[in-house]
């Protein structure tokens, strides 16, 4: 006998199933998906006060949709199971945890958004997209903190627009370079992350005013996030061009096109 509040799940082939029968199981699981996403958005919203007697109340109400969602999701897809599965995983940090991994909250909702889109068609190439993307954040959760070259350690975080476009060159090396290691994650930040920087530098290849280079500072610091795990490297204070130094032959030859020290200020 079937337990009570379960459901029935039957084993008709996906393919098999008449049109309306998949209209009603995608509405079903897209329904399911925003009211457990507005069940934690509660959940995190009381778990800010330990003392709040709500919590147990809102916890156990989003575990009981959450098994209604394990059991819908069996029938769509593998596309359509993958993107909830990720975007379940995505929620933890996201809601459950206080003190998680920020970078997932962009990538949640991102895949909410796409599974809001399953009956009336998902585009399946964002949907492996957003996938992929989430997949190299549990990547990057697991690899410890990058650690700056001593040389870079002590660098001012004031910086114009010179410095910023060289942190950029700096992020597009290294991930390129990654390429030999040949990792998914990789793959992804090639393809979602270098067109990116390649544009940002083709528009600071001229001179730029100082609120133009921090917002576009602004949005490379928020880009970059799902891709590296150093994001100190990007908390900048923007600034005026800052003078510096004529650069040497041999710094050319040394350090490429970093930024030369600032030059001493003119005697009075």
């Amino acid at each position: 006998m079937r337990k009570k509040g379960t459901m029935k799940v039957s084993l008709v082939p996906w393919a098999l199933r008449p049109r309306s029968s998949r209209y009603a199981i995608r509405v079903h699981v897209a329904a399911t998906v925003a009211q457990l996403r507005s069940e934690l958005l509660t959940v995190h919203a009381v778990g800010k006060n330990f003392e709040d007697p709500a919590w147990e109340s809102a916890r156990d109400t989003a575990r009981a949709t959450t098994a209604q969602l394990f059991t819908a999701i069996r029938r769509p897809p593998l596309i359509e199971r993958r993107l909830v599965d990720r975007w379940y995983f995505a929620t933890g940090h996201t809601f459950w945890y206080m003190s998680g991994d920020r970078g997932y909250a962009p990538l949640e909702a991102r895949a909410a958004e796409l599974i809001a889109t399953l009956p009336d068609g998902l585009d399946t190439s964002a949907a492996v997209e957003v996938a992929d993307e989430i997949d190299h954040r549990v990547e990057i959760s697991v690899r410890k903190p990058s650690k700056a070259p001593k040389r870079w350690a002590n660098r001012s975080p004031v910086a114009g627009q010179a410095e910023v476009a060289w942190r950029m060159k700096c992020d597009r090396t290294t991930i390129l370079a990654s390429q030999l290691v040949g990792s998914r994650a990789t793959s992804v930040a090639i393809r979602n992350y270098i067109p990116w920087l390649d544009e940002a530098l083709e528009t600071m290849s001229t001179p730029m005013s100082t609120p133009d280079v921090a917002r576009l500072a602004e949005q490379w610091r928020e880009r970059r996030r799902p891709y590296t795990s150093d994001p100190k490297w990007a908390d900048l204070i923007i600034t005026d061009p800052i003078p510096r130094r004529p650069a040497s032959l041999w710094w050319r030859l040394t350090r490429g096109d970093q930024p030369t020290p600032q030059s001493e200020p003119a005697e009075e």
